[in-house]
């Protein structure tokens, strides 16, 4: 993946996030999410790790009003799997204020990001975008770590048996 790319979004994010301040209150930031749109994301292969893709996306809005932007890191978890890299990252300039006014602290504000970026269909955007740029990265099933099911077993979650309750014959 081309450095411009992750230069371009870098710009972007400190373009929109450092243009202003956009309040919202809880309620109209839940229902104003439908006008966020993917605006970028960038596809990498980190090869010392074996593959896993990596990147950042960016979604955001534009209004005449007022603009707003949210950004973050993600990975790769399992093949065509994509996890949020770090929750606590999430970078934007949207800053959001309860029933009387006063602004989130930053703990209760990342929340509230997370839960908007967990409504976004921003993980199937990512794997188009990789599917369009960077073929498919595997790791090899020897140098994966165990898969751990339930109770510390290595059975995989799709072996797990139903549970039966074990009853004692009467006699």
């Amino acid at each position: 993946m081309s450095n411009r790319l992750t230069t371009s979004l870098s710009s972007s994010v400190s373009q929109l996030i450092a243009s202003s301040c956009a309040l919202w209150s809880l309620d109209k930031w839940l229902a104003d999410v439908r006008q966020l749109r993917l605006l970028d994301t960038t596809c990498e292969i980190d090869p010392s790790a074996g593959g896993p893709r990596h990147g950042h996306v960016l979604w955001g809005s534009v209004s005449a009003s007022r603009a707003a932007a949210i950004a973050w890191e993600w990975r790769e978890v399992q093949p065509d799997v994509f996890a949020i890299a770090d929750p606590m990252a999430v970078q934007s300039n949207i800053e959001l204020v309860d029933d009387n006014g006063h602004r989130l602290h930053a703990g209760s504000r990342m929340v509230w990001l997370n839960r908007v970026i967990y409504l976004l269909p921003w993980q199937q955007a990512v794997l188009k975008r990789c599917r369009a740029l960077v073929p498919a990265a595997r790791v090899a099933p020897a140098s994966r770590p165990p898969a751990v099911g339930w109770a510390g077993t290595s059975r995989p979650v799709t072996e797990r048996r139903a549970w039966k309750p074990r009853h004692r014959a009467r006699t």
